[in-house]
């Protein structure tokens, strides 16, 4: 893994109780988290990642580049994230990125919604204001975060994980997105990262044009 571990963490997504920032492997970086104190007596022992560590895993071999479904390349959002199941989880609806550019008038809010489509472009499901994208596959995570937050652990995101932290990154639990608990000894810096794609409208729009 080349360059800093931290600065690759800082990259990614931490807390937001309100669900306002995209979530996953691509994501736009976030704020980042204060560092806390661990509560006393937690009994939860840290999973340290270090950038050693990392370092000694074997270099992963290249994928091949991804290519969102032709229907998002047609019609671009603000922001697409592709979480492998199939679905496709977009910030505003689909040509918001056109309609927002245009300042063509929307539903009040659609642009910071987030919207759940399923493999063929069908509308599963539009989110209410301030409901992050995790909470329609994770139930538990919005009071899981704010449990957390309130006892000073942190999340953050990355590749489709959320992570729960104390202090300099001590990792105390890791989840999938779909609200599993994963291994105690579960790394998701070498795990899949190609498991979860994010692309911003600008770039699912790049890509439409350089196919034509």
């Amino acid at each position: 893994m080349s360059g800093s571990l931290m600065h690759l963490l800082i990259a990614v997504c931490t807390l937001v109780l309100a669900g306002g920032c995209p979530a996953s492997g691509d994501e736009e970086p976030p704020q980042s988290g204060s560092e806390v104190q661990a509560e006393a007596g937690s009994g939860k022992q840290p999973l340290r990642l270090t950038v050693k560590e990392a370092a000694q895993e074997e270099p992963a071999q290249e994928a091949e580049p991804f290519m969102p479904p032709e229907w998002v390349l047609a019609f671009p959002p603000k922001y697409a994230l592709f979480p492998g199941n199939g679905d496709v989880v977009t910030l505003g609806q689909l040509d918001s990125l056109a309609r927002s550019a245009a300042g063509n008038p929307v539903e009040e809010a659609e642009f910071g919604r987030w919207y759940i489509y399923d493999g063929e472009g069908k509308l599963l499901d539009g989110l209410p204001d301030g409901i992050h994208w995790w909470e329609r596959y994770d139930i538990e995570w919005t009071e899981r975060t704010r449990d957390y937050f309130e006892e000073g652990i942190y999340s953050s995101e990355y590749a489709g994980y959320t992570l729960y932290y104390q202090g300099e990154f001590d990792v105390l639990e890791v989840y999938d997105y779909d609200g599993t608990l994963m291994p105690e000894d579960f790394d998701p810096f070498t795990a899949d990262k190609e498991r979860m794609h994010g692309m911003s409208g600008e770039e699912l729009l790049a890509l439409a044009v350089s196919r034509d």
